[in-house]
């Protein structure tokens, strides 16, 4: 009995560990002081995308989470999540250029992964003033796929709601939380030609960031965690076979 009770025991601590991640970017979790407001979707009055820059030194991240809240959740509208390669324009490691548009358009085609969709009635209402923390696992491959085409270990997280959005996606102006440095956030409320061209897209920039969490479990920890699975098997197969031979 003391066995089992320690394999327990044992198991909840590496069910404790495997709680924790990696944190690539954060600012989300920041004093609630230091939220300076949100971006409207189409359907409000502002943005018709939205983009969040990140560092990651491998592509080993495998969630996001995102603070956004609705004007009017039950409007029907959705929007896209997109993990964007980085264009490298900055010419430095670990700071962000532009994200990678496939098709000039507003709103833009963007390069790279699709990762999922948000509806917005799965979103509180902004007049609340609680954002939902919105987390996303994402597919498989999908950050190796985009890893093989960004630059400076840079990658985008693209927000692009359909025309009947009201989405809101919450930043900070406090420019705290980890990895913010070297980071941009993008969209249209301040368009800039394309390439010296005349289509207008948006600009980065550096004043605030979209509130947004990149991380990943721990695998060393999932990995202890299914020691502690095999082990509180095989005690529980030697306390049957204590009970037959009885």
């Amino acid at each position: 009995m003391k066995i089992r009770v320690l394999a327990l025991s044992t198991l909840a601590t590496f069910a404790s560990n495997a709680a924790s991640a990696t944190v690539f970017f954060d600012t989300l979790n920041v004093p609630s002081a230091n939220t300076a407001g949100f971006y409207d979707g189409p359907a409000s009055d502002s943005a018709l995308f939205m983009a969040q820059s990140f560092h990651a030194p491998s592509s080993s991240f495998s969630e996001v989470t995102l603070s956004l809240s609705a004007d009017t959740p039950a409007d029907g509208g959705s929007s896209a999540i997109y993990l964007v390669p980085d264009t490298g324009s900055s010419g430095t490691n670990a700071v962000a250029g532009s994200p990678v548009i496939a098709v000039a358009g507003s709103p833009p085609q963007f390069s790279g992964v699709k990762i999922g969709n948000i509806s917005d009635s799965k979103l509180s209402a902004s007049a609340s003033g609680a954002p939902t923390a919105l987390r996303v696992t994402l597919p498989a491959g999908s950050a190796a796929t985009v890893a093989s085409e960004t630059r400076n270990t840079e990658y985008w997280l693209a927000l692009v709601p359909n025309s009947g959005s009201s989405v809101d996606w919450w930043y900070t102006g406090a420019l705290q939380g980890s990895g913010i440095s070297g980071q941009s956030y993008f969209n249209d409320l301040s368009p800039q030609p394309v390439d010296g061209g005349t289509t207008q897209l948006g600009a980065t920039a550096t004043d605030t960031a979209y509130q947004l969490v990149v991380d990943t479990p721990e695998p060393a920890s999932w990995a202890l965690l299914g020691s502690g699975l095999l082990g509180l098997g095989y005690v529980r197969r030697g306390a049957l076979k204590r009970v037959k031979a009885a």
